[in-house]
């Protein structure tokens, strides 16, 4: 334990300095073979620092902190975890990915009391026979179904437990593969959807915009906003609801490595 626990105080110094400082302090690391300290414990011993990738993610709800999330992957950028810190960088959750053959087949997370962890919730991954995604489940039920058009692409997600009744994403896409537009509405697509996200790229194909029509004019109206650093990775997406006037309501922050 005490081999461990150096190795990840040694690791913790190291990510603090290239990145942003990381959230696991050493109260949190108890007993190695009790989740999740048994799989946190194996996989620090894997994670490296993404060039590509957010280490951090950082949430807002108008001018109020909600969350942390610091990123861990292996060295083919698969993710490992996810740790969950407050404004105080005190641990309140983890997120564990479990793989099979290179693809994620359950994401098991752990919420944090006062009496320490406990398994939350457990996201399931289903596959088709050609390794494209047909089903996530929650705690056993569904939580999205996939559809596929003729050509491999998402055409349909239904969304939640009752099969039923449930809402659906509906994706249409351009020439070039890209997704042009998402409706979400109930299981008649022709009927008045909840939204109408029409994707709105650059000429370099990043992703500026996800615009909803506003009556009466039908004006396209940027409801979700991208910005990007000089490397072309995302670093601020902001939700504009019609709601409250298209003003900013949630603002999430994505940094980086900076390890070269």
């Amino acid at each position: 334990m005490k081999n461990v626990l150096n190795y990840f105080l040694l690791f913790s110094l190291v990510w603090s300095i290239t990145s942003c400082e990381v959230g696991i302090k050493e109260e949190d690391i108890l007993e190695p073979k009790n989740e999740p300290y048994y799989s946190f414990d194996l996989l620090i011993q894997k994670a490296v620092p993404s060039q590509t990738k957010p280490n951090r993610v950082t949430r807002y709800q108008l001018d109020r902190f909600m969350n942390h999330k610091d990123k861990y992957y292996d060295a083919l950028e698969n993710e490992l975890m996810d740790i969950y810190l407050n404004e105080s960088l005190d641990t309140t959750g983890i997120t564990i990915y479990s793989y099979s053959e290179d693809l994620v087949q359950e994401l098991n997370h752990y919420s944090k009391n006062e009496m320490g962890y406990f398994l939350s919730s457990t996201l399931k991954y289903h596959y088709n026979s050609d390794n494209t995604l047909s089903q996530t489940t929650r705690d056993g039920e569904n939580y999205m179904l996939y559809k596929y058009n003729s050509l491999g692409q998402i055409s349909e997600i239904l969304l939640g437990s009752n099969l039923e009744v449930a809402d659906v994403y509906y994706y249409f896409y351009d020439e070039n593969g890209r997704t042009i537009r998402q409706k979400w509405g109930n299981q008649n697509i022709d009927d008045v959807p909840i939204r109408d996200w029409h994707y709105i790229y650059d000429e370099n194909g990043k992703l500026l915009f996800k615009s909803i029509p506003y009556s009466p004019s039908g004006e396209l109206i940027p409801m979700f906003v991208y910005s990007y650093d000089d490397q072309d990775r995302m670093i601020l997406e902001e939700e504009l609801y019609p709601e409250y006037g298209f003003s900013s309501y949630f603002k999430t922050f994505y940094s980086y490595s900076t390890v070269n």
